[in-house]
Order: structure tokens, then C-alpha cells, then sequence
């Protein structure tokens, strides 16, 4: 995993965090993972392989500063 991530974000229902960088993300082990899967070994704060944002969220867009600001001033 990259150490300059572009943003994290905390899923309540899969009790996991999630680092994002460009058009790729990687999920820290949560709870749930520990649960599921019984006898295997994941380490404190295991991180799991990169992949595509695009396949788990479709809905993702990018915003940048300008679009915050315009949001704000509507407000």
C-alpha cells in the first residue's frame, strides 16, 4: 500500500477500513474477516491486496475543489 493515500473511509456494515489511491483501494482486516475465516492467521492490521475501485463502487466520482466550493456556497 502506498504511504500518500488520496482518502480512507470506514465501512460500518463490513467493520473495515479502506485506503484509496488513484483508481485502486486496499482493505485494512477488519472484525468480520477474523470471524470468517476461523483458523487462519491475519496479522494485526493486515492489509489486503490492491484493486480496482471501479468493480466495488460504481458510484465513486472524483470531486475536486472547485465542486466543494460551488456545493458550499448552494448551501
Amino acid at each position: 500500500m502506498p504511504d500518500n493515500i488520496d482518502s480512507a473511509y470506514y465501512s460500518y456494515t463490513d467493520e473495515a477500513y479502506y485506503f484509496f489511491k488513484g483508481h485502486y483501494y486496499w482493505k485494512l482486516a477488519g472484525a468480520k474477516e477474523k470471524d470468517l475465516n476461523v483458523g487462519m492467521f491475519f496479522p494485526y492490521n493486515a492489509v489486503g491486496p490492491r484493486q480496482v475501485t471501479g468493480r466495488r463502487w460504481k458510484d465513486l466520482c472524483d470531486v475536486g475543489p472547485t465542486e466543494l466550493i460551488m456545493n458550499l456556497r448552494k448551501s
